[in-house]
């Protein structure tokens, strides 16, 4: 009964999430004997993982009917339930150490290998409402999925965590980490559903809420994201809209990034409403603004460099409106590495 919660597993895994509920077993049989037991029997396999430790495998028939013996007894189930779910929340925040090393690649693939136990201990927590251990199981999360591409599995869990957290008492901090996983939402929705409808009310919470608690970090984020999406969509109008409210937030924090970011997305968005000159103006404008000494990467920026977009499209615009020796000198300029 006490395997029945996992979906394959380590000895080790099994010993620990055991040794939590030890005292609720009646039968008083040690793990290690009933494990051997079970594997002389076949109804539990071991499969050897290479370099890795075995792991231990149990027939899904075998393990139905060990989770219907599981629910007979109420407390002994939740107890191990929740060690199973505990034990995993510290095999993730362990793995996290690796993550961020020089091992992340084999860190993922442990976690690979068990998400299985990962994703049940995570189903148990969004069941708890208990918004702590999702946030240490999150970050693990995110970075596999992005890693492997798993944008459905972002999408639910992004999605679980705007739910638990709808149900905690409403403050600022609150309001900033939905900012945060509404716009995570719309990234990851548009990855796989394209421009859809839920993409655009994903980033329009997220304006919502940026606009309700005055000035914070995501805005700058959501502003672009949607930018994008109108873009997308073919509805310049409202791109060239956020464009402006771009503009005003980089000059109300004199950000210069910001305000190439500003004049690229209000740049192009009014050439695609013809009107041409008046756009390639604000290209101009990013590109006098752009220093890639200043324009890096940083924690809420993503896409391409703004100031090399600038250059490339304004080169589309020259040759537009018939400067095609103006155009090619533009595309063909090569900007500098940043230094330092």
């Amino acid at each position: 009964m006490r395997c029945s919660p996992f979906s394959g597993c380590t000895f080790e895994a099994v010993e620990e999430v055991a040794g939590e509920t030890q005292c609720l077993e009646e039968t008083g049989v040690d793990i290690l004997d009933e494990l051997a037991s079970l594997v002389d029997k076949s109804l539990i396999r071991q499969a050897d993982q290479g370099a890795g430790e075995p792991r231990l495998l149990m027939l899904e028939t075998i393990r139905e009917y060990a989770e219907g013996r599981l629910e007979e007894d109420p407390e002994f189930s939740a107890a191990a339930r929740r060690a199973h779910a505990t034990y995993f929340v510290d095999f993730i925040q362990h793995e996290w150490a690796q993550l961020t090393g020089a091992d992340r690649e084999a860190a993922l693939k442990e976690i690979e290998a068990d998400i299985e136990n990962v994703q049940t201990a995570w189903r148990f927590w969004v069941a708890e409402g208990d918004l702590e251990p999702l946030r240490k199981l999150t970050d693990c999360l995110w970075l596999l999925y992005d890693a492997r591409g798993w944008y459905h599995a972002m999408v639910d869990l992004t999605t679980d965590l705007l739910k638990v957290l709808a149900s905690t008492p409403s403050t600022p901090e609150r309001a900033q980490e939905e900012i945060m996983l509404q716009t995570s939402l719309a990234r990851a929705l548009m990855a796989i559903k394209g421009c859809t409808p839920e993409v655009e009310a994903a980033y329009t919470r997220a304006l919502e809420l940026c606009q309700r608690h005055g000035e914070v970090p995501q805005l700058f984020p959501v502003l672009r994201g949607l930018s994008s999406f109108y873009t997308y969509v073919g509805d310049f109008g409202k791109g060239a809209e956020m464009g402006e409210q771009i503009l005003r937030l980089a000059e109300h924090n004199d950000d210069a990034s910001m305000r190439v970011e500003g004049h690229l997305v209000l740049g192009y968005n009014l050439a695609f409403l013809s009107e041409l000159q008046l756009g390639l103006d604000h290209l101009e404008k990013g590109i006098a603004n752009y220093d890639p000494n200043q324009h890096r990467s940083g924690r809420f920026r993503f896409g391409n460099n703004p100031g090399v977009v600038c250059f490339t499209t304004s080169a589309l615009f020259l040759w537009m409106l018939g400067f095609p020796d103006r155009a090619l000198k533009r595309a063909t300029t090569r900007l500098p590495w940043p230094t330092g």
